[in-house]
């Protein structure tokens, strides 16, 4: 449940940011996906 949730909100992220190249949102993917799991970690904290 939680990678899932971390998967969500990194192709959200990914999405809102799809201004970026193509290239440039793979190059930066682990990026996104290390925000989205820190996000939902500090929402999983505060639940």
């Amino acid at each position: 449940m939680f990678i899932i949730l971390c998967l969500y909100l990194s192709f959200t992220l990914i999405d809102y940011f799809q201004l970026l190249s193509f290239s440039g949102i793979i190059f930066s993917f682990p990026l996104f996906l290390g925000a989205g799991c820190f996000i939902s970690s500090s929402v999983k904290r505060i639940i």
